[in-house]
């Protein structure tokens, strides 16, 4: 019951849309910002980019292409191959 709760919490914060103007506006706002720390960018070029500036300040990182959001198999294949 309790993963249960957790997954729909989880699902239902992701699915808002009120939630993700938030955070592409505020926490996305500056390297300091407080998505900054896990999300690496909005799309490939900028974490590309945010991998380069850790790079340079000597650490190591890895980044995943989560695709939760996605909903049938084409759009999975299309996550995939990118």
């Amino acid at each position: 019951m309790p993963d249960a709760l957790s997954r729909t919490l989880f699902l239902t914060l992701a699915n808002s849309g009120v939630l993700k103007r938030a955070v592409s506006r505020y926490g996305m706002r500056s390297a300091q910002s407080f998505a900054r720390r896990f999300i690496a960018g909005r799309d490939v070029d900028e974490a590309l980019e945010t991998a380069r500036a850790i790079e340079r300040r000597g650490f190591l990182h890895t980044f995943n292409h989560l695709g939760e959001h996605l909903r049938d198999t084409q759009a999975a294949v299309a996550a995939t191959r990118a």
